[in-house]
């Protein structure tokens, strides 16, 4: 798996990185890794998969993938709400310990 893991970010994302090639890859590891580092919204996940400069994705294509690994049992909602950018409340996603 490749994940980009700086010496200041949180220990989870140290976890992240080691995990098995064939538990997460593509963009999996990367939706993971990012929640691991902070618990989103798909639209914060979103905006912040940009910002990291991963490969270009749909908004869609990235909810696809959180919600897999929600069936998975790797990330969970949160019970947080934060609201969109249109003000809707919008469920706070969070990795599984």
């Amino acid at each position: 798996m490749t994940v980009r893991v700086r010496s200041r970010d949180p220990e989870t994302s140290w976890e992240v990185s080691e995990l098995r090639d064939d538990v997460f890859h593509g963009i999996a590891a990367d939706i993971y890794w990012l929640l691991a580092v902070a618990p989103s919204t798909d639209e914060e996940l979103y905006d912040e998969y940009l910002a990291r400069g991963f490969p270009a994705r749909s908004p869609q294509r990235l909810r696809t993938a959180r919600s897999e690994l929600a069936r998975q049992g790797y990330v969970k909602d949160s019970g947080e709400r934060r609201p969109t950018k249109l003000g809707n409340k919008s469920i706070v996603w969070a990795v599984i310990p």
